[in-house]
């Protein structure tokens, strides 16, 4: 099986709101399947 790529362009971490953020919390369900 081919390795699984992701590219994501987003705002810094350090100005984000994590609670409130969908990009990072799309980060994180991509990590959890192995992306």
């Amino acid at each position: 099986m081919a390795q699984k790529k992701l590219a994501v362009i987003m705002d810094p971490i350090a100005t984000i709101t994590p609670e409130k953020d969908g990009t990072l919390g799309m980060l994180l369900e991509a990590q959890s399947r192995s992306y």
